[in-house]
């Protein structure tokens, strides 16, 4: 999550990573891209684990440009509907067993997207750490496909 994100990219230069789940990480910002072009010498052809980013709108600093120069990895950008940065962490969580555990004004909306976000990294890291055949066709299929409201989770794999 957040900055963690950098530091999980940032590892596979140093040894093998099988996947990487990242809730509105660091690696869709400047800083981000910036330290790893510099980790990698600007070569970032070592990074190779699968990567699987999620994102809110609201960040001030996104640039998910930078995901176009991960060229040797699979991977996706995962746009989640009315999610914060906050949301990502575990206030959400408590806030759904325990309401009012936290000054933040949470959705309804923030819920399902939350709960849709926890749902896919699973899949995601099943399938790439487990080989997991359900979890394969989970993060395969559409969004509808899977049970995912419409419209609240928009996946785009940049070329």
């Amino acid at each position: 999550m957040s900055n963690g994100s950098i530091a999980a990219v940032a590892l596979q230069l140093k040894r093998p990573v099988d996947a990487i789940v990242t809730l509105d990480g660091g690696i869709g910002e400047n800083a981000g891209s910036t330290y790893l072009n510099e980790r990698s010498g600007g070569d970032v052809s070592a990074l190779s684990a699968p990567i699987r980013h999620f994102y809110a709108r609201n960040n001030l600093h996104l640039n998910l440009e930078h995901h176009c120069s991960f060229r040797s990895t699979s991977r996706a950008i995962v746009f989640v509907r009315n999610m914060r940065h906050s949301d990502s962490l575990a206030y959400l969580a408590f806030e759904f067993a325990l309401p009012d555990f936290s000054d933040s004004d949470f959705t309804p909306d923030s819920h399902i997207g939350c709960n849709w976000e926890n749902r896919y990294a699973l899949h995601f890291s099943a399938a790439y750490l487990h080989r997991s055949d359900h979890a394969i066709w989970f993060i395969g299929t559409n969004a509808e496909t899977r049970g995912v409201p419409a419209g609240v989770m928009t996946t785009e794999r940049p070329s």
